[in-house]
C-alpha cells in the first residue's frame, strides 16, 4: 500500500502481514506534494478499484482518496494518481 499525504509525506507498507508492516517512509519531490495537494483541493472523497482480467493471479489496484473538494476525477486523473502512487512505490523499494 502507498499513502500520500498533501503535506508532502508518504508511506509505504506490505499488506502481507497484519496489520501492515511500514517498509518505508519517504518525502514527496515538490513536483510530488504539488500535485497531491492539488487534487485534494480540487476532488470529492473517493473509491476507485481495478482489476486485471487474469483469473489465477489476478491484481486489483484500489484507490481511497480523501479530498476537500468538489470535482469528480476523470479517468486520466485516477490513472495519474495511481501513476503516482506507483513512482513513489518504486522508488522506496528500490
Amino acid at each position: 500500500a502507498t499513502v500520500l499525504a498533501a503535506d508532502g509525506t508518504a508511506t509505504v507498507s506490505s499488506c502481507r502481514s497484519d496489520p501492515p508492516q511500514t517498509l518505508a517512509e519517504p518525502q514527496l519531490t515538490a513536483a510530488q506534494a504539488s500535485l497531491v495537494s492539488d487534487w485534494v483541493k480540487r476532488f470529492g472523497s473517493f473509491e476507485h478499484e481495478q482489476t486485471d482480467p487474469a483469473s489465477a493471479d489476478a491484481m486489483t489496484i484500489a484507490i481511497e482518496f480523501n479530498g476537500q473538494g468538489a470535482e469528480e476525477p476523470a479517468e486520466n486523473d485516477i490513472a495519474a494518481l495511481n501513476a503516482l502512487a506507483q513512482e513513489v512505490l518504486n522508488q522506496a523499494t528500490r
